[in-house]
């Protein structure tokens, strides 16, 4: 067709199939308001954020599957925040993550309406940083109970210059889902030169929970 000049002819072929796929999956986590989300999604989400949100549900129940947890039903209010965060991802490590949050929403964990809200302001290399201080983390000062990893470590593991280091902590600092470990305690130093590339750095409680979330259920045992 001369004047789809972006090609909408095309997409339109695809999008009853694959919103009617969608509403399948809405169904599937949610009960009794499935009917009435699945339209609400098919029609207010564009063809891109469809296949995302399809993504992030595909690997949600493959998480709850390995698990071996009962699946329960969404309440609505974790449908709407968790499908819509995940539709607007482009990028599969963040929508590796919502799929941890709707996994673990989805089989009872503690999945909390804000961790929607925290993952939806996070980077991919934000996301990457709590993982590997949660994987990485040793006690700092031994018998005072901090836990954290040394800044230049995490700096260098996620490959991240000086300044762009300074920004991406100074988010998870905003977030509260990260402390600057000083002498004195889990203290957190405002500023530039307090969030710079020395030092250490761990997860707060928030931050520890977020993280869990969204690596969904962990398997029975």
């Amino acid at each position: 067709m001369a004047d789809d000049l972006f090609g909408l002819g095309k997409i339109a072929e695809g999008t009853e199939r694959l919103t009617r796929e969608f509403r399948e999956l809405v169904r599937d986590l949610l009960k009794p308001a499935a009917n009435e989300l699945g339209e609400y999604f098919a029609d207010s989400i564009r063809l891109y954020r469809v296949k995302a949100a399809m993504k992030a549900g595909a690997l949600a129940k493959e998480q709850i599957q390995k698990s071996g947890l009962k699946q329960g039903p969404l309440t609505v209010k974790d449908t709407v925040l968790l499908l819509e965060g995940a539709s607007l991802e482009e990028d599969d490590y963040l929508i590796s993550k919502w799929a941890g949050l709707i996994s673990s929403a989805a089989t009872g964990g503690k999945s909390l309406p804000a961790f929607a809200d925290i993952l939806r302001q996070l980077s991919p290399e934000e996301a990457k940083m709590l993982d590997f201080i949660a994987d990485h983390a040793i006690e700092i000062h031994v018998g005072v109970g901090q836990v954290g990893v040394e800044k230049p470590m995490l700096k260098e593991a996620c490959g991240l210059t000086d300044q762009q280091f300074i920004i991406r902590v100074q988010n998870l600092h905003r977030l509260e889902v990260i402390v600057q470990i000083t002498t004195g305690g889990l203290e957190p130093i405002r500023g530039a030169m307090g969030w710079g590339p020395l030092g250490q750095v761990g997860l707060t409680a928030l931050g520890e929970a977020f993280v869990q979330a969204c690596r969904g259920p962990m398997k029975l045992v």
